[in-house]
């Protein structure tokens, strides 16, 4: 969503923001206007909040995307989560659009990322180490862009994890950053010896080998799976909105919602619930193993 908004900008295109959850369900397709304009190019970041799994709840995106197909549209740009695209591939046939999708990013990809935000900041150079091994785990930008240097294991393994999504791992690798090592480092790689980071101005921060996430409540019911499910589904509901959604009473609904917020599956944005950052590989492995559909990346 970030980068076609910062397309859009760059290139002078009208942003369309997603129409009111009251109209998707109400079948009121004036929104579509928007669409329309006439003028130069538009860009709609966000297809997964022009839709609600609902019996009345997809004829609008439904609409956007025959128009869109059939150039009745002007030219224009449409963004979507990849959640959402599996959903609306199934319950009906999408038409043939050009269709590209963001590549995933391997431990190199990671490692360069990763470099170039360390030094982004500016001050003194920062020495990322493994906290038990004191291995350098992030090199220089200018060793990476040689190609020669092998991307450590801890960045390779972290790629594994995050299915090459970037602003997972990036989440991640902060939360394991520590200020100090977890067994005593002999030599440079601490400080402690002639020529160590101190001595050339550099600080050492230590990446902890544990990959910490939160853990799902033992009680994996079906309630738990549907709320999950609709959150993926749509990159985030507000909660006032699951119950329309969702066989299941409202209370039961903010029950859940509580629970599993109090231990970070879920997180607040605005009045939306969506999956945490770093809840997101527990909550699709569950849905994989209880065979419902889940984006192929």
């Amino acid at each position: 969503t970030e980068i076609l908004r910062r397309w859009a900008q760059a290139r002078g295109a009208r942003l369309v923001s997603p129409p009111p959850y009251e109209a998707i369900l109400s079948g009121d397709d004036r929104w579509l206007a928007d669409l329309g304009e006439p003028g130069g190019p538009w860009v709609l970041p966000e297809l997964e909040r022009c839709f609600l799994r609902h019996a009345a709840g997809l004829s609008l995106v439904r609409k956007v995307l025959e128009r869109a197909a059939s150039g009745h549209l002007a030219a224009g740009l449409i963004g979507c989560d990849s959640w959402a695209w599996a959903y609306l591939q199934r319950v009906f046939p999408a038409p043939q659009l050009p269709t590209l999708t963001v590549q995933g990013f391997d431990g190199r990809r990671l490692a360069d990322l990763f470099a170039r935000l360390a030094r982004a900041g500016g001050g003194r150079r920062v020495v990322y180490r493994n906290a038990r091994t004191g291995a350098t785990v992030l090199p220089e930008p200018e060793a990476l862009a040689s190609g020669e240097l092998e991307v450590s294991r801890e960045l390779r393994q972290l790629a594994a994890h995050c299915r090459g999504n970037p602003a997972v791992a990036w989440r991640y690798w902060r939360q394991r950053l520590r200020a100090e090592p977890e067994s005593d480092q002999t030599g440079s790689a601490d400080g402690q010896g002639p020529g160590g980071p101190e001595a050339r101005g550099e600080d050492t921060l230590w990446l902890s080998d544990a990959l910490e996430a939160p853990v799902l409540p033992a009680e994996r019911g079906d309630d738990l799976v549907l709320i999950l499910h609709a959150l993926l589904l749509h990159n985030g509901l507000p909660a006032a909105l699951l119950p329309e959604l969702l066989p299941l009473p409202a209370g039961q609904i903010a029950s859940l919602l509580a629970r599993i917020e109090a231990l970070g599956i879920v997180e607040a944005d605005g009045e939306r619930r969506r999956v945490s950052t770093l809840g997101y590989a527990a909550a699709r492995e569950m849905l994989r193993e209880r065979s419902f559909l889940v984006d192929p990346f």
